[in-house]
């Protein structure tokens, strides 16, 4: 093991990253094979929309169906056969899942995937109340 002196700490990370052999060991924890892309879900008045990061997919490689009132996206990104000097993406399956209220509309939820974004849309059915605040007598 070599013993260097650093002045500062940018010194330090600038060896490390321009070090490749730093990641040419990097292997995933046991378990961490899968991924979850990032989602940001907004509730409105009307609905929930839920917008999940999911580049170099293709529409036909997401599955989406709402299973024991849960919405469940799943898909799998696939590496190429080409040689990757670097790898920071993410590859393999996923399976995300999120609750539903009971006060949505699971018949029309509408998707749509358009520049790696997956934009769905649970509408919230008129009249239902999600939340209530109940008297103690």
């Amino acid at each position: 093991m070599k013993l260097v002196k650093y002045n500062n700490i940018s010194s330090i990370f600038d060896e490390l990253f321009n070090d490749r052999s730093f990641f040419d060991d990097v292997v995933p924890a046991k378990g961490l094979a899968h991924f979850s892309p990032l989602g940001d879900v907004i509730e409105t008045d009307e609905s929930f929309n839920v917008d999940l990061m999911m580049p170099d997919f293709e529409k036909k490689e997401i599955k989406m169906e709402v299973e024991d009132n849960s919405l469940v996206i799943e898909a799998e990104r696939k590496k190429s056969e080409s040689k990757y000097n670097r790898v920071e993406s993410h590859f393999g399956k996923f399976r995300k899942s999120y609750v539903l209220p009971d006060y949505v509309d699971v018949d029309n939820i509408n998707a749509k995937y358009k520049n790696g974004v997956l934009k769905i849309t649970i509408p919230k059915v008129e009249g239902k109340v999600g939340n209530k605040l109940i008297e103690i007598k």
